[in-house]
């Protein structure tokens, strides 16, 4: 959410950035990429729920629920760093540096393989949220664990290695 205060006729995110001015459109940016990570850590924290309770306690209407927002909320945050984010992070804090080079080609690796995880793992959901063909629990345990915990290293990496530069190049 944006305030604006008509005292200073300035905008700012809740993380204090200012939106107006040339930095407006990097700071709706930066607010946009941490709402989809916001979103991906909510999913790894049911994704761990679903995890621990399993086998006697697993809530078969929250397997469903994760299945069905997994792939697409993972998809949609990738599209939007692939599309939008890696660019502006490139012209605003990359300058042409190998090491951000480096680490953005390791990003858009870890996209490929974290979508394909993720639709792995919702089809396991599906699984036991229907009821059918549900794997063992000790194995759906694990890749729902090696998932969550994958998304979350994924996030912390952009954050500290893409958001905080963009940032710092903002605060100047």
């Amino acid at each position: 959410m944006i305030e604006h205060s008509p005292k200073t006729n300035a905008k700012t995110t809740p993380h204090g950035a200012v939106v107006a001015g040339p930095g407006a459109a990097v700071a709706q940016n930066v607010e946009i990429m941490r709402a989809h990570h916001e979103r991906i850590l909510r999913l790894c924290d049911e994704l761990e729920a679903i995890a621990d309770s399993l086998p006697e306690r697993v809530d078969v209407r929250e397997c469903l629920k994760v299945a069905r927002a997994l792939a697409p909320t993972v998809r949609a945050a990738h599209s939007f760093e692939e599309e939008t984010f890696f660019p502006l992070a490139r012209a605003v804090a990359g300058g042409g540096r190998a090491r951000f080079e480096e680490n953005v080609r390791r990003l858009l690796g870890e996209h490929q393989e974290d979508e394909s995880f993720a639709e792995e793992a919702a089809e396991a959901l599906l699984d036991w949220g229907l009821c059918t063909d549900r794997r063992g629990s000790e194995i759906t345990g694990y890749m729902l664990r090696g998932l969550f915990e994958t998304l979350r290293r994924h996030v912390a990496f952009e954050r500290e290695y893409l958001i905080a530069p963009v940032e710092a190049t903002l605060a100047t």
